[in-house]
C-alpha cells in the first residue's frame, strides 16, 4: 500500500504497495493500516490511523525508526507532512499524471487492478468477517522472484485490499536476500460523521516547501554523503 512522498519517503515506502484505483473515493471512510516488513534479521512495524472525506485525507502514524509522531494531511492537490513535536512541517504537490492517483484514498491504498490484473484467482475466503476474493501474482526477473497475494474485500465500497502479502527473494553471486511485507487494513468504518477540523493544520505550525532549508528531518533521512547516511 502506498502513502505520501517527500521528506517521509522511507515511512511512505513502509506503508505503500500500489497506486490509483478506478473506483471513486467514498464520502467518508475510516480504517487502520498496519505494515510489517522483515528482511535479513530486521523487523519494521508501522501502524497508521486513516480518515478519508471526499478529496481529503488524514493519516496519523509514527516514524518506526525514531518513534516520532507524524501527521499527514491531503486535500487532493497538496500534501502536508507535519511533525507535532516540532510544530513544523512540509508541503508537497499531490502526484499527477495519467497514472497518478485521482483522490487521496487511491494514493493511500493499493490499486486494486494492479493486484488483480494478470493474477491467478485462488477463490474466496473470509477474513476478519469480510468475504474476499483472493489473488496471487508471481513475478520473475534474472535475479529475483516476487509473489504478491492479496485479499480483496467484496463488501466494502470501494473494494479494499484488506490484506496484501509480498515476498521477494533476490539471488546474486554469493548473496541471497529474502524480504517479506504484510499490510493489513482493519477497523473499516464507512459513511460515518467526520468533522472538517480533522483535515486542517493545527495552529502554530511553521510549514515550508518540501526540500527547502529549515524543513524538518526525520531520523535516517540525511542527505547522501552525510555521515551515517543510509545506502
Amino acid at each position: 500500500m502506498r502513502m505520501i512522498p517527500a521528506g517521509a519517503a522511507a515511512l511512505a515506502a513502509a506503508l505503500a504497495t500500489g497506486a490509483a484505483a478506478a473506483a471513486p473515493a467514498p464520502k467518508t471512510l475510516r480504517f487502520n493500516m498496519t505494515t510489517a516488513i522483515d528482511a535479513q534479521g530486521m523487523h519494521i512495524n508501522t501502524e497508521a490511523k486513516i480518515w478519508v472525506k471526499g478529496q481529503r485525507a488524514r493519516v496519523e502514524t509514527t516514524d518506526p525508526r525514531g518513534g516520532i509522531p507524524v501527521l499527514m494531511l491531503s486535500d487532493g492537490s497538496q500534501i502536508r507532512t507535519l511533525y507535532p513535536q516540532q510544530k513544523r512541517g512540509t508541503i508537497t504537490a499531490f502526484p499527477s499524471g495519467q497514472n497518478g492517483p485521482r483522490n487521496p484514498l487511491e494514493f493511500l491504498v493499493a490499486k486494486t487492478d494492479q493486484l488483480t490484473h494478470g493474477a491467478t484467482s485462488l477463490g474466496r475466503q473470509s477474513l476478519d468477517g469480510h468475504p474476499c476474493d483472493v489473488y496471487q501474482i508471481n513475478k520473475k526477473s534474472p535475479d529475483s522472484t516476487t509473489t504478491v497475494k492479496s485479499w480483496i474485500a467484496r463488501d466494502t465500497h470501494p473494494r479494499l485490499p484488506i490484506k496484501v502479502e509480498m515476498n521477494t527473494r533476490v539471488q546474486r553471486p554469493n548473496v541471497t536476500v529474502n524480504q517479506s511485507q504484510t499490510t493489513r487494513i482493519t477497523g473499516i468504518q464507512s459513511g460515518i460523521s467526520i468533522p472538517d477540523s480533522l483535515f486542517a493544520v493545527p495552529p502554530g505550525y511553521k510549514i515550508v516547501q518540501a526540500g527547502a532549508p529549515g524543513g524538518p528531518e526525520l531520523p535516517g533521512m540525511r542527505p547522501p554523503g552525510h555521515p551515517g547516511a543510509g545506502p
